[in-house]
């Protein structure tokens, strides 16, 4: 069985595993890998080729734009969606959004896009 947590228990965690010298960066790298790997494998599937990240300011859109980054080097079409205007991302958010290059914009319209991240 795999064990579920929530939200802030996986916050608690990650805080615990930083203290003792794990990284937030290779988190974020790892996770977001793993998202793409998957996003990867359910497009190939579909025959789709259009992601869209749902971006916001929390850690989770670093995830995305790892995934994107991914993505992207795999020959997807990817842009990220902002759907924050405040431009209060982490500043791991913002360090993998400056690596991103794919198309970013604030198009609510999904109807193109196979896959939303």
């Amino acid at each position: 069985m795999i064990k579920v947590v929530t939200p802030e228990e996986m916050r608690r965690v990650e805080r615990l595993a930083v203290a003792k010298g794990a990284s937030s960066k290779d988190f974020m790298l790892q996770a977001g890998t793993r998202v793409a790997a998957t996003a990867k494998a359910h497009l190939q599937k579909s025959g789709g080729r259009n992601v869209a990240l749902l971006t916001y300011r929390g850690n989770k859109s670093g995830d995305a734009f790892v995934a994107g980054i991914e993505l992207l080097k795999a020959g997807f079409q990817v842009r990220a969606v902002i759907c924050d205007t405040t431009g209060s991302y982490t500043e791991l958010n913002r360090h993998f959004a400056a690596q991103f290059t794919g198309r970013v914009d604030a198009d609510y319209d999904f109807s193109q896009d196979d896959l939303l991240i």
